[in-house]
């Protein structure tokens, strides 16, 4: 790269404050995003993104083990390095799977191929990662809980990801697991990927093999405790939790 980590890492982060505030769609700029020309940014910043996630994460799994991921080996980050800017590329690409799930921007998008080659490479790296880290990392560490958020991101926005995130499945569950015990509502971003994959016939016995009815129906049954427990201390709200209303359907959708 012909820029240094001291120019990069402020620009990623300006950036990724500028779609919190004012959305994906500021990337484009004013107007509407119907030529090449106006998408370059677009499609500069989401490559960007993708080639920052694979040295972050190819780092993070090098200090754990080896071999790390790929081949092409990094100087060494420093740990708050690694994870603000992990935390920053993370946001853009969530950020970005959610607006191009929007088909009503399609037509207005000139480079979509190029953008989803970009995320599908990005998330490539993701689930990478996370098929290496359950077999070497601690299933409670931050940044498996932040792959697996994403990872369940990617999911709900494109189900042909399900093909290639299959065999996570039972670590995904472990992670959720753990960061629930420890007070942290992971299940509750894994719940929306988990009922858009139940709609699908023939993803329904690799969800049931895996232990996801077991975990949502304890999830759930942990949820209406909680809900009880609030009725009875005068805190009860008569709105339905959106959580426990994704379990549900999951559940049904199973049987």
């Amino acid at each position: 790269s012909k820029i240094s980590d001291q120019q990069r890492d402020p620009a990623l982060s300006l950036a990724s404050a500028m779609i919190a505030i004012f959305g994906v769609a500021w990337c484009w700029g004013p107007g509407t995003a119907d030529t090449s020309e106006d998408d370059k940014f677009a499609e500069l910043l989401l490559h960007l993104v993708s080639v920052e996630m694979y040295l972050f994460l190819q780092e993070a799994a090098h200090q754990v083990s080896e071999p790390s991921i790929g081949s092409i080996s990094s100087p060494p980050q420093s740990p708050n390095r690694l994870h603000r800017m992990i935390a920053v590329s993370f946001s853009i690409m969530e950020a970005f799977l959610g607006y191009l799930a929007n088909t009503e921007v399609h037509p207005l998008i000139a480079s979509l191929p190029a953008l989803h080659s970009a995320i599908a490479n990005g998330m490539g790296v993701v689930v990478e990662f996370l098929t290496q880290a359950k077999d070497r990392m601690d299933a409670h560490a931050p940044i498996v809980l932040a792959c697996v958020r994403l990872l369940c991101a990617w999911v709900v926005e494109d189900t042909d990801a399900a093909l290639t995130t299959k065999e996570l499945l039972p670590f995904v569950l472990t992670v959720c697991s753990g960061a629930d015990a420890e007070g942290i509502d992971a299940t509750s971003f894994l719940l929306p990927a988990l009922l858009v994959l139940s709609t699908d016939s023939l993803q329904r016995g690799s969800l049931v093999r895996a232990g996801c009815t077991r975990h949502v129906a304890a999830y759930v049954h942990r949820r209406i405790d909680q809900i009880l427990h609030n009725a009875s201390t005068g805190t009860f709200s008569s709105v339905v939790e959106p959580q426990v209303e994704h379990s549900l359907d999951f559940l049904l959708n199973i049987c």
